[in-house]
């Protein structure tokens, strides 16, 4: 009972202490309470953020399709390609009696310059192999901007439009057709032509799931005559695509279906029969690490194509086989 009567003693003893010293120095108790919420004011989010930068959704299935003002992101893309054949004039699988490999990095930036409006860029190299034989050379610069028509607030909608122009590089342009397996003097990174691709683009959120749809173009301009090659007239083309979009907590499931439809190619004014579809899919996981950083990793397989007459020309003649997509992206 002693010991219970001396801590009871001590605690209103140290309590009427401690109401002497706040009623002797009140400033002491008012400057550490500007101290602490000075304190949370500078260590809060809030004090941290840029007034000049627009919302950006911490989960993919909540991301606008045109970055917010304020915002900028870099991605870095590797993928690697297995192509083990063509396609004939009907559309079907042509197998080739050996493989080509094709790697790329692409490097890409975007800008979110002003309210609803972007700018952004990339740059892809490509390695190619085949018959022991390699070439490693630009395949495509591009440059772009993207503004959003119409958008409403979560669950999000939006319509977009872009304009995007390719640059009339490349290593070793393609200049003559062959339906079989290339050879390594065949091998040919990019096209050589400016190429204008517009696009509109739909998406629509349904709480974890996303819809988006599109359409497309690739209007190509003829290429001037080369040292070694004649005049070259890509043929344009016009599809559409669709995807769907799973958010399970950090992780998001997409998969996406696109189909093309193009023309004949010409070289020094000859049609080269190669018109047809070009139907692929891609679907793999985009898992978020934080609102910036993502980390995706796809699969991609081309079920219908166009003839292949120019088969050591990837972005001129679609090719079958595996092929895996990884990519890095940062925001800041």
């Amino acid at each position: 009972m002693g010991t219970r009567v001396s801590v009871a003693e001590t605690i209103v003893e140290l309590s009427r202490r401690i109401a002497k010293l706040k009623a002797r120095h009140a400033h002491v108790s008012s400057t550490l309470l500007a101290v602490v919420l000075v304190s949370s004011a500078v260590l809060s989010p809030e004090a941290h953020a840029n007034p000049r930068r627009e919302w950006l959704g911490a989960r993919p299935v909540e991301r606008p399709m045109v970055l917010p003002r304020g915002w900028s992101e870099a991605a870095v893309g590797w993928n690697h390609h297995r192509a083990d054949g063509g396609f004939d004039a009907s559309g079907r699988r042509d197998e080739w009696t050996r493989p080509m490999l094709m790697d790329a990095l692409t490097t890409s930036l975007r800008v979110g310059l002003v309210s609803r409006v972007e700018v952004f860029a990339s740059l892809k190299t490509v390695r190619l192999t085949a018959d022991d034989q390699s070439l490693l050379g630009i395949g495509a610069a591009t440059l772009g901007a993207r503004t959003e028509l119409w958008a409403s607030a979560l669950p999000m909608s939006s319509l977009t439009a872009e304009m995007a122009y390719q640059l009339p590089i490349g290593t070793r342009m393609p200049s003559a057709t062959q339906s079989g397996a290339p050879v390594g003097s065949d091998l040919a990174v990019g096209t050589g032509a400016s190429e204008f691709l517009p696009a509109v683009r739909f998406r629509r959120q349904f709480g974890a799931l996303r819809l988006q749809t599109g359409l497309f173009a690739d209007v190509s301009l003829p290429t001037g005559p080369r040292a070694s090659d004649g005049r070259s007239d890509w043929a344009d083309g016009v599809g559409m695509d669709g995807g769907a979009l799973l958010q399970v907590g950090p992780v998001a499931i997409s998969t996406r279906v696109s189909a093309m439809r193009r023309g004949d190619d010409r070289l020094d004014g000859v049609r080269v029969p190669s018109a047809g579809w070009h139907v692929s899919m891609r679907g793999g996981a985009i898992v978020s690490v934080n609102r910036s950083v993502d980390i995706a990793l796809e699969w991609q397989q081309t079920f219908l194509g166009r003839p292949t007459r120019f088969s050591g020309a990837p972005d001129l003649s679609p090719t079958h086989g595996p092929g895996q997509h990884l990519c890095a992206t940062f925001r800041w």
